[in-house]
């Protein structure tokens, strides 16, 4: 009788400190959030952060600090936040980049094992856009003058994603010819309007201001449809290129281990923030389509992402020499 009574006072005991741990969980979070830019100021990801810092503000009503720690192709921004607690209360946002770069950089982390996905952004299209000036009105004059003359034309690029996305299109399109990396949207952009590329890959966010203007004639988007940006441009299905599908995307990571009640509820609350008004007014100005994706969905996509550009990348010879 006197074990069933001190087992019995355990049980009462241990049942007594449940509420008080519930409550302890939902407290969260209780201090301020950091989210870390792993590039300079001024770009359009960090534009992103800044936009969905104030509307997480806003709903969880705490504190939400971006954090930019720009240098060696995002790797140190994401090394911070790798090292950090995983308590969700320092995460990360980033591109492709963050999966990629320990193949084509040598970025001494695991990218499934060392991290957590906790909820994608948005995505958005690339386009291919020529000269203005050029004389080439349709993705079938290009590739004819790239295949008169193979391996003498170049396209310029600006980052990860547009770098991938270019290597995606000449192997789709059997093309080939040389890739030109920028250190900026910018002078990228500004190279084919001199005339010093022939052509240009790059995301919605910095190529559809020149294509609707004029200054670029856009050939191709990499999206099933067409955007309603660029409404002229045929999707890469219609353009006869169904493996030129890419993405450039962005995604809130975290440490591995946080644990699943806070990814659960971050996620939650980052997908309520991307249906705010003033994020869809953002989104769409843009061209990128805000995600839906739970946090497993995401992790699942991360994956294949990874997977996919890794291949691309060895089977390129991208990677790295050093």
């Amino acid at each position: 009788m006197e074990r069933r009574t001190f087992f019995s006072a355990v049980a009462l005991f241990a049942c007594a400190l449940l509420p008080a741990a519930g409550a302890a969980a939902d407290t969260f979070p209780d201090r301020p959030i950091r989210l870390i830019v792993p590039y300079a100021p001024g770009g359009a990801m960090d534009g992103t952060a800044r936009l969905l810092a104030t509307q997480l503000q806003e709903s969880m009503k705490q504190t939400v600090v971006v954090e930019n720690k720009p240098g060696a192709s995002g790797m140190i921004g994401v090394d911070f936040m790798r090292r950090s607690e995983p308590d969700g209360y320092t995460i990360l946002i980033d591109t492709m980049a963050i999966g990629v770069n320990p193949t084509l950089n040598n970025a001494k982390y695991d990218p499934i094992a060392d991290f957590t996905p906790i909820s994608q952004v948005m995505a958005m299209p690339y386009a291919l856009a020529v000269n203005a000036n050029s004389g080439m009105k349709t993705l079938g004059d290009l590739l004819a003058k790239l295949k008169a003359n193979p391996g003498k034309l170049n396209s310029a690029t600006s980052g990860t994603g547009s770098q991938l996305a270019t290597v995606a299109f000449r192997t789709e399109s059997g093309t080939k010819f040389e890739i030109i990396p920028y250190p900026g949207g910018g002078p990228g952009l500004l190279s084919v309007m001199a005339g010093d590329c022939e052509m240009v890959i790059m995301d919605m966010a910095n190529i559809a201001p020149f294509i609707t203007s004029g200054k670029l004639t856009g050939l191709v988007v990499s999206m099933p449809s067409r955007s309603e940006i660029t409404p002229d441009v045929p999707s890469a299905p219609e353009a006869g290129l169904p493996g030129f599908e890419v993405s450039a995307w962005f995604g809130i990571f975290g440490p591995k281990g946080i644990p699943q009640n806070r990814l659960e509820y971050l996620n939650a609350e980052i997908r309520k923030a991307l249906k705010t008004p003033a994020m869809v007014k953002f989104f769409k100005s843009n061209g990128s389509v805000p995600s839906t994706m739970d946090s497993a969905q995401f992790a699942a996509f991360y994956r294949k992402e990874v997977d996919r550009w890794r291949a691309v990348i060895l089977a390129n010879g991208l990677q790295a020499k050093n």
